[in-house]
């Protein structure tokens, strides 16, 4: 961290003050309440100013708290998404109406359930057309993750990726 200008800077008066106050009345160290904090504010302040992988994370003032609903839902979801899904099902395995659980999702993700349902469900045909392990064919692979409408697939295979399916296919073959 540059100490000598910006933030940096400004942290090590910050430091420098907090240093001088402790020699100039060593009694402060006596208090607890105090050590803790001089501690805060020192740290807080290096998390805050000095850059990191965790930067905007620290910056954030919105935390996602996702309902215990929403993320049941998701998880149902991102485990069995090979297995047919209605709302029905995952009202019955949440406990909350389809109302709720629809409005739970709009406001944490932004999106429906079937929709979460589908983009999971696209990730995964994604993940198999590029398996060159696995012999198959788009059709396979679509029918397989419940796309029976293959152009419709195609195109939001295509709107997604900005590719088509048959040319992620053919490029890990």
């Amino acid at each position: 961290m540059d100490v000598r200008r910006g933030a940096g800077e400004a942290w090590m008066r910050t430091t420098r003050n907090v240093l001088d106050t402790l020699r100039r009345t060593p009694a402060l160290l006596q208090s607890l309440l105090i050590r803790t904090q001089f501690e805060q504010i020192l740290l807080t302040t290096l998390l805050e100013w000095q850059p990191g992988s965790l930067s905007e994370s620290l910056r954030s003032d919105a935390r996602e708290v996702l309902p215990r609903h929403v993320r049941f839902a998701e998880d149902y979801i991102r485990t069995h998404a090979d297995e047919p899904i209605t709302i029905e099902l995952l009202t019955g395995l949440t406990g909350v109406s389809g109302r709720t659980l629809y409005s739970g999702f709009q406001k944490f993700r932004g999106i429906t359930p079937m929709r979460y349902l589908r983009d999971v469900r696209m990730e995964h045909a994604r993940s198999d057309l590029q398996d060159p392990a696995r012999p198959h064919s788009v059709t396979e692979v679509a029918t397989r993750w419940d796309f029976f409408q293959l152009g419709r697939f195609a195109s939001e295979y295509r709107k997604r990726y900005g590719e088509c399916p048959a040319t992620t296919l053919r490029r890990t073959s």
